[in-house]
């Protein structure tokens, strides 16, 4: 296995969610030393009314203790596999420290943005975005000054109605940058026909570049799939890199 995955695989069980609550006693449940054969009739286990039985049904199941686990349950992509996702895998796999200090991030970061990602019915692959973009690091910047967990750009910040000035940078909030880099992603993915790969191509590299790159697809009668476009060198990169990340962590054992 490589050491990047062994680094990884002893961390995934570290951040857990809360206890979903006390354990229920179960009733009529029989003591130590006593088969229940002697119990006197009182003490017989009440039955269950119908309704009742109905809305125990219908309970959801307790979510997973561990985050990664409740990560890997809402992965979708693995099968989405080529030459260029093969190799961001073995890029990740060269990196031996890279998945140790996410995960060490993912302490104080993670948590939040998966809670936020599965209440808008997202893919979980977007909760992953944050570590492709800047390894969880809220004050990551790059040299285009994009900023923040999410590397919003200040121009795009600015239109999405985040504050940033002197004393404070919505960019580099968990809570302001995360709720404005999902808004923003959905209104990407309804631009691009719901198509995530599109939407992900257009949050790294601009929507009017992608919408110009379909169309001059469109005109030369080629596919206008995310994998035909011509795009930047990082756009190309960009999405592969993510999906590779999801199918590290959805199968670490692999």
């Amino acid at each position: 296995m490589p050491s990047a995955v062994r680094s990884f695989i002893p961390l995934a069980g570290c951040q857990s969610l809360p206890d979903s609550g006390p354990p229920v006693a179960t009733q009529g449940a029989v003591t130590d030393g006593d088969t229940g054969a002697d119990a006197p009739p009182d003490t017989a286990p009440e039955p269950v009314a119908t309704s009742e039985r109905a809305a125990q049904a219908d309970e959801p199941p307790a979510p997973p203790a561990d985050l990664w686990q409740r990560i890997r349950a809402g992965l979708t992509w693995q099968a989405i596999d080529n030459d260029v996702v093969a190799a961001e895998r073995d890029n990740y796999l060269g990196q031996p420290h890279y998945l140790a200090v996410v995960a060490e991030r993912a302490g104080y970061y993670l948590h939040y943005i998966v809670e936020e990602v599965d209440k808008r019915d997202l893919p979980m692959e977007i909760a992953l975005l944050p570590l492709v973009e800047s390894t969880l690091n809220p004050f990551a910047s790059s040299r285009s000054h994009a900023a923040g967990l999410w590397q919003i750009m200040p121009a795009t910040g600015r239109h999405l109605g985040l504050e940033v000035d002197w004393w404070y940078d919505g960019r580099r909030d968990l809570r302001d940058s995360t709720r404005v880099a999902l808004d923003y992603l959905e209104a990407l993915h309804a631009r691009f026909e719901d198509d995530w790969l599109l939407a992900l191509a257009a949050y790294n590299s601009g929507k009017g570049r992608v919408a110009r790159s379909r169309a001059a697809n469109a005109r030369r009668g080629l596919d206008t799939d995310y994998w035909s476009l011509r795009l930047p060198r990082e756009t190309r990169h960009y999405v592969p890199r993510l999906i590779a990340l999801s199918q590290l962590i959805a199968q670490p054992q692999h």
